[in-house]
C-alpha cells in the first residue's frame, strides 16, 4: 500500500514538472520573433540616448539614473495580449547593474514599439 502512495505520488509530481517546463518553453518567443523584439529594444536605447543625450530611467527607488546600455538578454518572452517582453541590462553612474523589462507591441511596419518599461532587477535584487 505505501509502495502505491509513493509511486502515485512520485507520478504525479513528475507529471506536474512536465507540465510547468512544458509552459515555461511554450511562453518563449520564436528566434526570428526574438531578434526582431531585441532589435527594437536596443534601437530604443539608441534613440533615446540620441535625443535626450542619455538613457534616463526613474527607478522603484524614486532616483532618476543615467544609464549605460550593457546587453539585451536572448530570451524574449510572451506577455499579457500581443505584448514580449525581454530583458535589458545597463549600469548606472555608481556601476550597479540594473535589469530592466522591456514590454513590446508589434506594429504596422512589421517591427515593434516599446511601451512600458519597469525595472526588474537592481544589483540582482527584485524590484516591486
Amino acid at each position: 500500500m505505501r509502495v502505491r502512495v509513493a509511486l502515485g505520488l512520485l507520478f504525479s509530481v513528475s507529471f506536474f514538472m512536465v507540465v510547468l517546463s512544458w509552459q515555461a518553453a511554450s511562453a518563449q518567443v520564436k528566434s526570428e520573433e526574438a531578434a526582431k523584439v531585441r532589435a527594437a529594444a536596443e534601437n530604443y536605447v539608441k534613440q533615446e540616448q540620441q535625443l535626450k543625450g542619455g538613457f534616463f530611467l526613474r527607478g522603484p527607488d524614486k532616483v532618476t539614473r543615467d544609464l549605460q546600455f550593457d546587453f539585451v538578454h536572448k530570451d524574449v518572452e510572451a506577455a499579457s495580449g500581443d505584448q514580449n517582453v525581454v530583458c535589458v541590462d545597463f549600469l548606472d553612474q555608481s556601476k550597479k547593474r540594473l535589469d530592466i523589462d522591456f514590454y513590446l507591441s508589434p506594429n504596422t511596419s512589421g517591427g515593434y514599439d516599446v511601451k512600458q518599461l519597469k525595472v526588474h532587477k537592481i544589483d540582482g535584487v527584485e524590484q516591486k
